[in-house]
């Protein structure tokens, strides 16, 4: 077993970002560029990482293989190992020439994902040692990033693991060829984490940062955040949301919406829905808690439904100041939801059907609601009970489409009932009438035709919208539930976790 200390290795530096329950950030200096070369002979090539890692964190490396197949691994742990069952995460090259991840038990990957021989792939690995969890994207030369796996379990015998302290390259000698791979190398120069980037002390594109925190939100430096609802960034770059004073001038101002609400919003102005304080905040900023009484159906009912609730409201991106997204070709979307617990402690009850935010443009009213001829679109999500998750898609006037709306399932993904984050994601192609949609940053719609008319009006932006229905009592859950929205991005190009 071969060990190297990240900080004896000089090859430029990179700052790992630390944020503590202190209110203070602590940053280390460690070596950047680092590659190690494992060749065919079984041995661990270790590099201690420090200070160690814990809470959620990003790291990005670089991997290149000489041969395919091969039988090569990047692997986390908690100090240096020598044996396949000492480590937390594994990222292989397999012997049929595919990309995979270690998931608990078992090898496993979200789709079959190719390498070839002297290629250099970048990974990026979101890292939740609190959870024991992680998720591995790779980019490789085609520039699009692709999903090996999602929330996989640390390797069963690291069930327990709550940090990160090594790094590792091994070559089985089963297969000949060597895998050299490069910590904190590639073109990205911070971690990539939507909402707050903590960034590389140095400019270069060679240099790369991890950053970590101790909670299960995504890391973000205490300097980052501020009172403001929304980090809304200049032209060019991502728009980020959050509930800091939601419903307020400040808040409404930020994220281009109508307050208290306009003609077409309701539940703005309801006890029901609210800024709520989570300690699990995947940005650290206040969420949208939103409950539903039980029984309760959408407002459009009417008096012969007594119980609406939910809430819904329209953002327009050109009020927010950031025309250069409702103008764009491509748009990406991406939120983080918590179904329940319920009031009561129980799961949460999906009931016969119920509305997710989405994308939305054209005229405000117009874009869907169970018209015949739509002035606009909308491609909100849905559940469908007990748990399926579908596009609930509107299509502009002129497009096959049924009186209220065209339903398409995510294959067999279904909404997670478990009272933890999870992330969705959707980018709409105006140009080629398609969307692909990611759950936890799985693939579950892939360039789904859309139709044509998309570009007759700017992207309105966000519609937010989550109420049950249906148009009878009997769609809304059996008891009151309780679910909770954050971390709303947008972007021109894929943002994920």
């Amino acid at each position: 077993m071969l060990q190297k200390t990240l900080s004896s290795l000089v090859m430029g530096t990179i700052t790992i970002a630390v944020l503590s329950s202190l209110p203070q950030l602590a940053a280390a200096q460690v070596s950047a560029g680092t590659c190690v070369t494992a060749t065919s002979n079984d041995k661990w090539m270790n590099t201690a990482i420090s200070p160690a890692l814990s809470g959620t964190f990003t790291t990005l490396f670089d991997a290149t293989p000489s041969a395919s197949p091969l039988n090569a691994v990047v692997a986390l742990s908690k100090g240096s190992q020598s044996a396949y069952t000492g480590f937390a995460t594994l990222v292989r090259f397999n012997t049929s020439g595919d990309i995979d991840a270690y998931d608990g038990t078992k090898y496993a990957a979200a789709s079959t994902i190719k390498f070839a021989a002297g290629t250099t792939y970048h990974f990026r690995e979101v890292v939740n040692a609190s959870a024991h969890t992680y998720s591995v994207y790779v980019t490789g030369p085609s520039g699009v990033e692709q999903t090996v796996g999602a929330n996989y379990a640390f390797r069963s015998e690291q069930k327990s693991v709550t940090s990160i302290s090594s790094w590792a390259v091994q070559a089985n000698s089963s297969d000949k060829g060597s895998l050299t791979a490069c910590f904190g190398g590639g073109s990205s120069s911070s971690s990539s984490s939507s909402s707050s980037k903590s960034s590389s002390s140095s400019s270069s594109s060679s240099s790369s940062s991890v950053s970590s925190s101790s909670s299960s939100s995504k890391s973000s430096s205490s300097s980052s955040k501020s009172s403001s609802s929304s980090s809304s960034s200049s032209a060019g770059g991502a728009w980020t949301g959050n509930f800091d004073g939601f419903n307020t001038p400040a808040w409404g101002s930020a994220w281009g919406v109508a307050v208290p609400g306009d003609a077409q919003s309701f539940g703005q102005k309801d006890a029901g829905m609210a800024a709520f304080t989570d300690p699990t905040s995947p940005d650290g900023h206040q969420v949208l808690k939103v409950s539903y009484k039980a029984h309760s159906t959408a407002r459009s009912c009417g008096a012969s439904c007594p119980l609406p609730d939910g809430g819904q409201f329209y953002q327009s991106l050109t009020a927010a100041g950031r025309t250069d997204l409702a103008n764009a070709q491509v748009l990406h979307m991406r939120y983080y939801v918590k179904f329940g617990p319920n009031p009561d402690g129980s799961a949460f009850d999906f009931g016969q059907a119920g509305k997710m935010p989405g994308l939305w443009g054209g005229v405000e009213g117009k874009e869907s609601g169970c018209i015949s001829t739509t002035q606009g679109w909308s491609t909100r999500s849905m559940w469908r009970g007990p748990n399926k998750a579908e596009l609930y898609l509107y299509p502009p006037a002129g497009n096959a489409k049924v009186a209220c709306g065209n339903d398409t399932f995510w294959g067999s993904t279904t909404w997670s009932a478990d009272g933890k984050w999870h992330y969705v994601e959707q980018a709409v192609d105006r140009t080629a009438g398609t969307i692909n949609e990611w759950y936890d940053g799985k693939l579950v719609l892939a360039n789904f035709n859309i139709g044509t008319g998309y570009n007759q009006w700017p992207i309105g932006g966000i519609l937010f919208s989550t109420f049950y229905g249906g148009h009878a009592t009997s769609w809304g859950p059996q008891v009151d539930t309780t679910s909770y929205f954050a971390d709303f991005a947008i972007s021109t190009t894929y943002i994920g976790p």
